[in-house]
């Protein structure tokens, strides 16, 4: 199945809700047991956090079976954003999670984040980023106008007394947008700065990823202040898939085998086309992106390592610029890694620390199929002092008690020593997100960002 048939059965399933989960409903209960039958060819061992644990699992207080809660997730300080594309009949929802205290015992849903003008089939909550104070949700099937699935992103911004169940402050809007833009498909945001992918803008996929700037006054519902663009945009390119925000540069992914990179010019953001094409190989997909600083991590989970098991490409920032290259400086794999784990489907980098799900692993692979489909895990690849190159993972996380199908992975984020992954078929496919935070070597939790 190639990229854009997935996304397209995303959709699909957003929209009608049945999800394709009550079918997979019957093997979703069976507890992963590595010493199992089924999965006793399988190398992966049993859970091994080495210094890192699981420190909290993140639940919607009014959570429904087939929510989809933890399809993306966020963090930011001591703030974890959860998004649940299928509550609320369809609707959509995203949660608002704290931190009590520095020193606190727990994390707390604080709010429950919806879009005044949802619809059933908006997927509202497709994709979240927080950023200090400020949430982006992204709606990529809302209407607007006159145009089904024009899509839409909402941004909500903490109010003095902290966070509540809310609506939006704003509603962001592509000024050219037409039916199937998708737009809010992927969303980032740093500081005043909002990216939201649109890949099937300019009728049928070519994409765009659409910049919003903060106004003086603050947010209002306002269209685009620029839009990006791909030079060798063609019809299925998908531009916008996922994106990344940091300072002055924007990351796009696209069903293609290139990342495309936007720098600010000096007199600020304008329509334009890329600075910069990053790609690993001919044949491999750059399906998710992230950026922090010099740094930028992009997920292939479809790659090639000894069959298609995924990997994670890393492009550091060259002291002239971003420029075009066909050369990563780092490939990075689980050293235990299956055919169809899809190590790469989500993807997070933080300073020195990247993260990448695999909604599949342990894959016991049955003819050509997975079955089962293993509960997931999350790779966390640390970046050693002479700087990044090939490297398998420093730590694999898996959640406490997974499930055969649980997708743990299908969505990343990390800030500091806390890693926050979804898993949104988990919890008898309600859905959940989990908190894993580093220890140290005299076995106490790092306290900081948002652990416990």
């Amino acid at each position: 199945m190639t990229h854009k048939q997935r996304f397209l059965l995303l959709l699909f399933i957003l929209c009608t809700l049945l999800c394709s989960i009550s079918v997979f409903a019957q093997t979703v209960n069976m507890l992963y047991d590595p010493t199992s039958d089924t999965l006793r060819n399988s190398i992966h061992k049993p859970p091994s956090t080495g210094t890192w644990k699981q420190v909290a699992t993140l639940a919607a207080s009014d959570g429904e079976y087939q929510d989809q809660f933890g399809l993306s997730v966020s963090a930011s300080g001591n703030t974890a954003v959860v998004g649940a594309p299928s509550a609320n009949g369809g609707t959509g929802a995203a949660y608002v999670f704290v931190k009590s205290t520095k020193s606190g015992a727990s994390i707390t849903q604080l709010a429950e984040l919806t879009a005044s003008d949802g619809s059933p089939g908006d997927g509202f909550g497709v994709s979240v980023a927080v950023s200090g104070d400020t949430i982006v949700i992204g709606a990529v099937a809302h209407s607007v106008g006159p145009n089904p699935q024009q899509g839409a992103a909402y941004v909500f911004v903490e109010p003095v007394g902290g966070w509540t169940d809310m609506t939006e402050n704003a509603e962001l809007t592509a000024s050219d947008g037409t039916s199937n833009d998708w737009l809010g498909n992927s969303v980032a945001i740093d500081g005043g700065t909002v990216a939201a992918g649109a890949p099937q803008t300019n009728n049928g996929g070519p994409g765009a990823t659409y910049i919003f700037l903060k106004p003086a006054n603050g947010w209002a519902d306002m269209t685009q202040t620029a839009k990006l663009t791909a030079s060798d945009g063609r019809a299925d390119l998908m531009l916008g898939l996922s994106v990344g925000v940091t300072s002055n540069t924007v990351v796009s992914a696209s069903d293609s085998n290139a990342a495309y990179v936007f720098v600010e010019p000096p007199s600020g953001w304008v329509d334009m086309n890329e600075a910069a094409k990053l790609s690993a190989s001919a044949h491999t997909v750059l399906m998710t992106v992230s950026i922090s600083s010099n740094a930028i991590a992009a997920g292939a989970d479809l790659a090639s390592v000894n069959g298609e098991k995924g990997a994670v490409f890393v492009f550091v920032k060259p002291k002239s610029g971003w420029s075009s290259t066909s050369k990563a400086n780092a490939e990075l794999t689980a050293s235990n890694g299956q055919v169809f784990d899809e190590l790469g489907y989500s993807v997070s980098i933080d300073g020195n620390t990247i993260v990448a799900g695999a909604p599949n692993a342990p894959c016991h692979l049955v003819r050509g199929r997975c079955n089962p489909l293993g509960p997931g895990a999350a790779y966390v690849f640390v970046k050693p002092a002479s700087g990044w190159k090939n490297a398998t993972e420093t730590a694999e996380l898996m959640s406490t008690g997974g499930q055969a199908g649980d997708q743990f992975g299908v969505s990343v984020a990390n800030i500091g020593s806390t890693v926050l992954a979804g898993a949104p078929i988990a919890d008898s496919v309600h859905g959940a997100a989990y908190v894993f935070g580093h220890v140290s070597s005299a076995g106490a939790s790092v306290e900081d960002s948002i652990i416990p």
